[in-house]
């Protein structure tokens, strides 16, 4: 169990190399894999995206 307390102490203090609070989360709709694709494409490539957004990142996992 100490193990286990000092990962998540780890965890949660160290610097991960990116400010958590300037990540956005978005709940999309999964259904559709058209529409999913779609969208990928049209924000995806660096010179559609908007000049302040650095990277972007899709998974498949629910947002919290």
């Amino acid at each position: 169990m100490i193990i286990i307390a000092y990962q998540m102490h780890y965890s949660m203090t160290a610097d991960m190399g990116f400010q958590k609070d300037s990540i956005v989360t978005l709940s999309l709709p999964t259904g559709d894999l058209t529409k999913m694709r779609s969208l990928r494409d049209r924000t995806g490539q660096p010179s559609r995206r908007r000049k302040n957004v650095a990277q972007l990142s899709a998974s498949r996992l629910p947002a919290q």
